[in-house]
């Protein structure tokens, strides 16, 4: 069976253009940031770990 796992070459796209990815092991958590057109910023991650997401 193949581990599943985030395509490379989507990873470097995102990279390119400033995403930033920390690989942890295999629980589901996540933290996003959601930029609007208009320029507001929200920020919010899953309550299950340490998380924390942060938008300048």
């Amino acid at each position: 069976m193949q581990k599943k796992s985030f395509p490379e070459p989507a990873r470097l796209s995102l990279e390119k253009m400033g995403y930033k990815f920390i690989l942890r092991g295999g629980i589901g958590r996540t933290e996003l940031i959601l930029i609007s057109p208009d320029g507001k910023i929200e920020a919010i991650a899953d309550r299950r770990g340490d998380d924390h997401a942060e938008g300048l």
